[in-house]
Protein backbone atom coordinates (compact mmCIF):
# COMPACT_ATOMS: atom_id res chain seq x y z
CA UNK A 1 0.00 0.00 0.00
CA UNK A 2 3.13 2.41 0.92
CA UNK A 3 3.61 2.60 -3.51
CA UNK A 4 -0.05 2.82 -4.43
CA UNK A 5 -1.61 5.61 -5.68
CA UNK A 6 -5.28 5.59 -5.37
CA UNK A 7 -7.89 7.46 -8.40
CA UNK A 8 -11.54 7.52 -6.95
CA UNK A 9 -14.68 9.70 -6.14
CA UNK A 10 -15.61 10.74 -3.17
CA UNK A 11 -16.04 7.51 -1.71
CA UNK A 12 -16.58 7.53 1.52
CA UNK A 13 -15.47 3.56 2.25
CA UNK A 14 -12.66 3.55 0.13
CA UNK A 15 -10.93 6.25 0.67
CA UNK A 16 -11.34 5.69 4.53
CA UNK A 17 -9.37 1.90 3.45
CA UNK A 18 -6.75 3.98 2.27
CA UNK A 19 -6.12 6.11 4.80
CA UNK A 20 -6.23 3.27 7.01
CA UNK A 21 -3.65 1.21 5.03
CA UNK A 22 -1.55 4.16 4.48
CA UNK A 23 -1.45 4.79 0.66
CA UNK A 24 1.61 7.08 -0.98
CA UNK A 25 -1.12 9.17 -2.35
CA UNK A 26 -4.92 9.95 -2.60
CA UNK A 27 -6.42 11.70 -5.71
CA UNK A 28 -10.08 12.67 -5.39
CA UNK A 29 -11.95 13.53 -8.42
CA UNK A 30 -14.98 15.41 -9.11
CA UNK A 31 -14.93 17.41 -5.60
CA UNK A 32 -13.27 19.85 -3.90
CA UNK A 33 -14.51 18.92 -0.08
CA UNK A 34 -12.34 16.30 2.00
CA UNK A 35 -13.38 15.68 5.23
CA UNK A 36 -11.80 13.00 6.48
CA UNK A 37 -9.65 12.51 9.58
CA UNK A 38 -5.92 12.18 8.48
CA UNK A 39 -4.23 12.66 11.85
CA UNK A 40 -2.57 9.90 11.18
CA UNK A 41 -2.23 9.40 7.50
CA UNK A 42 1.33 10.19 6.30
CA UNK A 43 0.80 10.41 2.68
CA UNK A 44 -0.92 12.93 -0.29
CA UNK A 45 -4.44 14.40 -0.83
CA UNK A 46 -4.91 15.82 -3.80
CA UNK A 47 -8.23 17.22 -5.01
CA UNK A 48 -9.50 16.90 -8.36
CA UNK A 49 -12.36 19.43 -10.35
CA UNK A 50 -12.29 16.81 -13.50
CA UNK A 51 -13.93 13.96 -13.01
CA UNK A 52 -12.18 10.26 -12.89
CA UNK A 53 -11.67 9.55 -16.45
CA UNK A 54 -10.09 12.82 -17.12
CA UNK A 55 -8.22 12.87 -13.74
CA UNK A 56 -6.83 9.73 -15.15
CA UNK A 57 -6.01 10.84 -18.71
CA UNK A 58 -3.80 14.14 -17.20
CA UNK A 59 -1.83 11.28 -14.56
CA UNK A 60 -1.13 9.69 -17.67
CA UNK A 61 0.64 12.62 -19.17
CA UNK A 62 2.16 14.44 -16.68
CA UNK A 63 5.51 14.39 -16.28
CA UNK A 64 7.51 13.11 -13.25
CA UNK A 65 8.90 15.68 -11.13
CA UNK A 66 12.27 14.18 -10.64
CA UNK A 67 13.15 14.90 -14.71
CA UNK A 68 12.78 18.44 -13.61
CA UNK A 69 14.06 19.03 -10.05
CA UNK A 70 17.42 20.34 -9.45
CA UNK A 71 19.08 19.85 -6.29
CA UNK A 72 18.59 22.71 -3.76
CA UNK A 73 19.08 23.83 -0.19
CA UNK A 74 16.38 23.18 2.20
CA UNK A 75 15.47 24.40 5.46
CA UNK A 76 14.11 22.92 8.76
CA UNK A 77 11.20 23.31 10.82
CA UNK A 78 13.05 24.21 13.62
CA UNK A 79 15.30 26.36 12.16
CA UNK A 80 15.51 30.00 13.32
CA UNK A 81 13.91 32.97 11.54
CA UNK A 82 18.22 34.11 11.07
CA UNK A 83 18.83 30.70 10.45
CA UNK A 84 16.70 30.94 6.85
CA UNK A 85 17.38 34.28 6.53
CA UNK A 86 20.98 33.30 5.93
CA UNK A 87 20.44 30.79 3.45
CA UNK A 88 17.82 32.68 1.23
CA UNK A 89 20.19 35.76 0.76
CA UNK A 90 22.80 33.11 0.27
CA UNK A 91 20.73 31.28 -2.60
CA UNK A 92 20.16 31.99 -6.32
CA UNK A 93 16.37 31.19 -5.45
CA UNK A 94 13.99 33.96 -3.95
CA UNK A 95 12.60 31.14 -1.45
CA UNK A 96 13.49 27.26 -0.35
CA UNK A 97 11.80 24.80 0.72
CA UNK A 98 10.94 23.67 4.28
CA UNK A 99 11.12 19.84 5.00
CA UNK A 100 11.26 17.22 7.69
CA UNK A 101 13.00 14.35 7.02
CA UNK A 102 12.46 14.87 3.15
CA UNK A 103 9.31 15.77 3.27
CA UNK A 104 8.06 18.96 2.33
CA UNK A 105 6.23 20.74 4.45
CA UNK A 106 6.01 24.39 3.36
CA UNK A 107 8.23 27.41 1.32
CA UNK A 108 9.75 29.91 3.03
CA UNK A 109 10.30 33.42 0.66
CA UNK A 110 12.30 36.60 1.27
CA UNK A 111 9.03 38.48 1.14
CA UNK A 112 8.74 36.44 4.47
CA UNK A 113 11.40 37.43 5.99
CA UNK A 114 10.30 40.63 6.10
CA UNK A 115 7.23 39.65 8.64
CA UNK A 116 8.22 39.55 11.98
CA UNK A 117 7.22 35.95 13.61
CA UNK A 118 7.97 34.97 17.12
CA UNK A 119 6.91 31.58 18.73
CA UNK A 120 4.73 31.91 21.74
CA UNK A 121 6.78 30.62 24.50
CA UNK A 122 5.48 29.24 28.08
CA UNK A 123 8.36 28.66 30.67
CA UNK A 124 7.31 26.17 33.31
CA UNK A 125 9.52 24.90 35.80
CA UNK A 126 12.22 27.83 35.22
CA UNK A 127 12.04 31.74 34.47
CA UNK A 128 15.36 32.08 33.48
CA UNK A 129 16.72 32.27 29.71
CA UNK A 130 20.03 30.87 30.50
CA UNK A 131 17.58 28.04 31.36
CA UNK A 132 15.43 27.99 28.77
CA UNK A 133 15.85 25.92 25.37
CA UNK A 134 17.94 27.53 22.42
CA UNK A 135 16.32 30.06 20.69
CA UNK A 136 13.95 31.16 23.40
CA UNK A 137 15.59 34.65 23.60
CA UNK A 138 13.95 35.46 20.06
CA UNK A 139 10.53 34.26 21.25
CA UNK A 140 7.43 35.68 22.86
CA UNK A 141 7.22 34.85 25.90
CA UNK A 142 3.38 34.94 27.13
CA UNK A 143 3.25 32.98 30.64
CA UNK A 144 5.87 31.68 33.50
CA UNK A 145 4.59 28.98 36.30
CA UNK A 146 7.23 28.43 38.51
CA UNK A 147 8.22 28.22 41.91
CA UNK A 148 11.92 28.92 41.57
CA UNK A 149 13.48 32.69 42.62
CA UNK A 150 12.77 35.11 40.00
CA UNK A 151 15.42 36.07 37.78
CA UNK A 152 16.08 39.19 35.77
CA UNK A 153 13.21 38.70 32.98
CA UNK A 154 12.31 41.35 30.58
CA UNK A 155 9.12 41.09 28.33
CA UNK A 156 7.62 43.10 25.78
CA UNK A 157 4.05 42.80 27.21
CA UNK A 158 2.47 42.33 30.60
CA UNK A 159 2.45 38.44 31.12
CA UNK A 160 0.58 36.06 33.06
CA UNK A 161 3.08 35.08 36.04
CA UNK A 162 1.65 32.50 38.62
CA UNK A 163 4.59 31.59 41.16
CA UNK A 164 4.65 30.44 44.89
CA UNK A 165 6.76 29.08 47.18
CA UNK A 166 5.74 25.30 46.93
CA UNK A 167 7.67 21.83 46.40
CA UNK A 168 6.70 21.39 42.88
CA UNK A 169 5.20 23.46 39.82
CA UNK A 170 2.73 20.05 39.32
CA UNK A 171 1.55 21.80 42.22
CA UNK A 172 0.92 25.09 40.16
CA UNK A 173 -0.39 23.37 37.61
CA UNK A 174 -3.15 21.54 39.42
CA UNK A 175 -4.23 24.69 41.07
CA UNK A 176 -4.62 25.74 37.21
CA UNK A 177 -6.63 22.97 36.39
CA UNK A 178 -8.98 24.06 39.36
CA UNK A 179 -8.85 27.80 38.62
CA UNK A 180 -10.43 26.77 35.29
CA UNK A 181 -12.84 24.78 37.01
CA UNK A 182 -11.13 21.16 34.92
CA UNK A 183 -10.63 18.58 36.59
CA UNK A 184 -7.56 16.75 35.08
CA UNK A 185 -7.90 12.92 33.25
CA UNK A 186 -6.80 10.10 35.48
CA UNK A 187 -3.76 9.65 33.36
CA UNK A 188 -2.46 13.57 33.30
CA UNK A 189 -3.51 13.61 37.50
CA UNK A 190 -1.19 10.41 37.59
CA UNK A 191 1.71 12.90 35.93
CA UNK A 192 1.51 15.23 38.51
CA UNK A 193 1.38 12.95 41.44
CA UNK A 194 4.80 11.60 39.69
CA UNK A 195 5.98 15.04 39.97
CA UNK A 196 5.53 16.44 43.29
CA UNK A 197 6.37 12.92 44.38
CA UNK A 198 9.79 13.50 42.70
CA UNK A 199 10.52 16.94 43.17
CA UNK A 200 9.57 17.15 47.45
CA UNK A 201 11.10 13.32 47.49
CA UNK A 202 7.60 12.10 48.41
CA UNK A 203 7.40 15.34 51.04
CA UNK A 204 10.54 14.96 53.26
CA UNK A 205 11.81 17.89 51.20
CA UNK A 206 12.24 20.82 53.24
CA UNK A 207 10.66 22.40 50.01
CA UNK A 208 7.38 20.82 50.46
CA UNK A 209 4.57 22.50 51.77
CA UNK A 210 0.68 21.63 52.87
CA UNK A 211 -0.44 23.09 49.50
CA UNK A 212 1.39 20.58 48.19
CA UNK A 213 0.24 17.98 50.61
CA UNK A 214 -3.05 18.68 49.86
CA UNK A 215 -2.47 18.77 46.18
CA UNK A 216 -1.22 15.21 46.17
CA UNK A 217 -4.15 13.80 47.89
CA UNK A 218 -6.68 15.00 45.88
CA UNK A 219 -4.40 13.94 42.93
CA UNK A 220 -4.59 10.88 43.82
CA UNK A 221 -7.78 10.23 44.16
CA UNK A 222 -8.38 11.46 41.06
CA UNK A 223 -5.89 8.85 39.22
CA UNK A 224 -6.95 6.49 42.00
CA UNK A 225 -4.07 5.39 43.91
CA UNK A 226 -2.06 5.06 46.93
CA UNK A 227 0.61 8.23 46.62
CA UNK A 228 2.01 6.53 49.41
CA UNK A 229 2.66 2.97 47.92
CA UNK A 230 2.82 4.44 44.53
CA UNK A 231 5.61 6.99 45.42
CA UNK A 232 7.83 4.01 46.70
CA UNK A 233 7.80 2.49 43.89
CA UNK A 234 8.29 5.08 41.90
CA UNK A 235 11.74 6.30 44.36
CA UNK A 236 12.67 2.82 44.41
CA UNK A 237 13.19 2.77 40.17
CA UNK A 238 15.89 5.23 40.76
CA UNK A 239 18.87 4.19 39.01
CA UNK A 240 22.54 3.51 40.93
CA UNK A 241 25.14 5.85 40.02
CA UNK A 242 27.18 2.77 38.68
CA UNK A 243 24.33 2.32 36.13
CA UNK A 244 23.72 6.01 35.26
CA UNK A 245 25.94 7.95 32.49
CA UNK A 246 28.39 10.28 33.78
CA UNK A 247 27.14 12.79 31.62
CA UNK A 248 23.70 12.18 31.28
CA UNK A 249 23.92 12.82 35.81
CA UNK A 250 25.32 16.18 35.28
CA UNK A 251 23.70 17.36 32.26
CA UNK A 252 20.18 15.79 32.98
CA UNK A 253 18.44 18.08 35.70
CA UNK A 254 21.00 21.17 35.50
CA UNK A 255 20.12 24.80 36.24
CA UNK A 256 22.62 27.53 35.20
CA UNK A 257 22.20 30.87 36.77
CA UNK A 258 23.85 34.40 35.94
CA UNK A 259 24.96 36.09 38.88
CA UNK A 260 27.92 38.96 39.01
CA UNK A 261 28.74 38.42 36.12
CA UNK A 262 29.56 34.78 36.70
CA UNK A 263 28.21 31.58 35.52
CA UNK A 264 26.71 29.12 37.74
CA UNK A 265 25.41 25.21 36.66
CA UNK A 266 24.25 23.25 39.38
CA UNK A 267 23.08 20.05 38.50
CA UNK A 268 21.49 17.13 40.82
CA UNK A 269 20.98 13.64 40.49
CA UNK A 270 19.13 11.54 42.72
CA UNK A 271 20.08 8.26 43.80
CA UNK A 272 18.98 5.00 46.41
CA UNK A 273 22.62 4.67 48.03
CA UNK A 274 25.71 6.73 47.71
CA UNK A 275 28.01 3.59 49.09
CA UNK A 276 29.44 3.73 45.46
CA UNK A 277 30.20 7.11 45.06
CA UNK A 278 34.02 5.92 45.64
CA UNK A 279 34.00 4.07 42.48
CA UNK A 280 32.25 7.00 40.09
CA UNK A 281 33.65 10.00 41.62
CA UNK A 282 36.29 10.56 38.94
CA UNK A 283 34.10 9.82 36.00
CA UNK A 284 31.53 11.95 37.55
CA UNK A 285 34.55 15.26 38.13
CA UNK A 286 35.45 14.57 34.77
CA UNK A 287 32.21 14.51 32.75
CA UNK A 288 31.65 17.66 35.26
CA UNK A 289 34.38 19.28 33.89
CA UNK A 290 33.54 18.37 29.92
CA UNK A 291 30.27 20.06 30.55
CA UNK A 292 31.36 23.30 32.19
CA UNK A 293 33.51 23.50 29.08
CA UNK A 294 30.97 22.62 26.37
CA UNK A 295 28.08 25.03 28.38
CA UNK A 296 30.85 27.60 28.79
CA UNK A 297 30.25 28.17 32.72
CA UNK A 298 32.45 29.42 35.17
CA UNK A 299 31.57 27.02 37.81
CA UNK A 300 30.00 23.81 37.54
CA UNK A 301 28.57 21.32 40.64
CA UNK A 302 26.55 18.40 40.51
CA UNK A 303 25.01 17.36 43.90
CA UNK A 304 24.34 13.66 44.16
CA UNK A 305 21.06 12.97 46.34
CA UNK A 306 20.62 9.96 48.19
CA UNK A 307 16.49 10.13 48.39
CA UNK A 308 16.30 6.90 51.40
CA UNK A 309 18.71 8.83 53.70
CA UNK A 310 18.34 12.43 52.67
CA UNK A 311 22.46 12.99 52.58
CA UNK A 312 24.09 14.35 49.34
CA UNK A 313 27.31 14.67 47.93
CA UNK A 314 28.94 17.84 46.18
CA UNK A 315 31.01 17.30 43.05
CA UNK A 316 32.41 20.87 41.94
CA UNK A 317 35.11 21.89 39.19
CA UNK A 318 38.11 23.72 39.97
CA UNK A 319 37.00 27.34 40.54
CA UNK A 320 37.79 30.24 42.87
CA UNK A 321 34.67 29.57 44.88
CA UNK A 322 35.17 26.05 45.84
CA UNK A 323 37.47 27.28 48.46
CA UNK A 324 34.48 29.11 50.39
CA UNK A 325 32.52 26.13 50.60
CA UNK A 326 31.08 25.70 54.70
CA UNK A 327 30.54 22.16 53.87
CA UNK A 328 32.98 19.13 54.82
CA UNK A 329 35.52 17.61 51.73
CA UNK A 330 35.74 14.23 51.35
CA UNK A 331 38.50 14.35 48.60
CA UNK A 332 39.54 16.65 45.95
CA UNK A 333 36.67 18.55 44.49
CA UNK A 334 33.77 16.74 46.50
CA UNK A 335 32.31 17.50 49.98
CA UNK A 336 29.84 15.55 52.05
CA UNK A 337 26.40 17.54 52.56
CA UNK A 338 24.42 15.28 55.44
CA UNK A 339 20.84 16.50 55.54
CA UNK A 340 20.97 18.38 51.83
CA UNK A 341 17.94 17.50 49.56
CA UNK A 342 16.85 20.71 48.09
CA UNK A 343 19.32 22.27 45.29
CA UNK A 344 17.03 25.32 45.39
CA UNK A 345 16.57 26.22 48.72
CA UNK A 346 19.90 24.56 50.24
CA UNK A 347 22.61 24.52 48.19
CA UNK A 348 21.43 27.48 45.71
CA UNK A 349 21.36 30.29 49.36
CA UNK A 350 24.96 29.30 50.03
CA UNK A 351 26.39 29.21 46.43
CA UNK A 352 24.89 32.80 45.89
CA UNK A 353 26.72 33.78 48.99
CA UNK A 354 29.58 32.60 47.83
CA UNK A 355 29.69 34.76 44.69
CA UNK A 356 28.15 37.67 45.96
CA UNK A 357 31.59 37.55 48.41
CA UNK A 358 33.84 37.02 45.34
CA UNK A 359 32.23 40.19 43.58
CA UNK A 360 33.10 42.46 46.57
CA UNK A 361 37.03 41.26 46.14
Amino acid sequence: PEQTVLIVGNRKTIIEFAIKNNFAAIIVTGTQDFNYDTANYSGWVYLSHLDTFNTLRLVTLSIPCHYIMKQSDTISPDSTVQQAREKILKSEYRGLPVCDNGRLKGIITRSDLIKHYAKKMILVDHNELSQAVEGSETAHIIEIIDHHRLGAIKTTTPIFVYSKPVGSTCTLVYELFKYNAIQPEPHIALLLCSGILSDTAMLLSPTSTEIDKKALEELSDIAGIDYEEYGKKLLSSTESLKTIDPMYAVSNDCKIYQEYGISVAISQVEVITLDDIESVKDSLLSALSQFAKSRNVHWALLLVTDITTQNSVLFSTDFIGEQKLSYSPLGPHMYNLPGILSRKKQLLPEILRILEELSHT
